[in-house]
């Protein structure tokens, strides 16, 4: 017997995509946060902040909770 696919089924790659980068992104910024939260070197500090930064810029603003998007809009002086 062959197995038939509903026909509404569509694979749609950009969203399987979308979701794991997503999920990469999301993952990234959680190891990201919990490191800065132990770590004492202040250009190790920087490193992370920049890497946080740059993977909030990744995530769509709409899917961002209102506190992380406080926190991306906030200006960090990391001189």
């Amino acid at each position: 017997m062959k197995a038939v696919n509903p026909p509404n089924a569509q694979p749609d790659d950009s969203s399987n995509a979308d979701a794991l980068a997503t999920f990469v992104t999301a993952q990234n910024i959680e190891l990201y946060k919990a490191r800065l939260a132990t770590e004492a070197n202040l250009s190790r500090r920087r490193v992370l902040l920049e890497l946080l930064a740059k993977e909030f810029a990744k995530l769509p603003k709409s899917n961002l909770p209102k506190t992380l998007r406080r926190v991306e809009d906030m200006k960090v002086d990391l001189s």
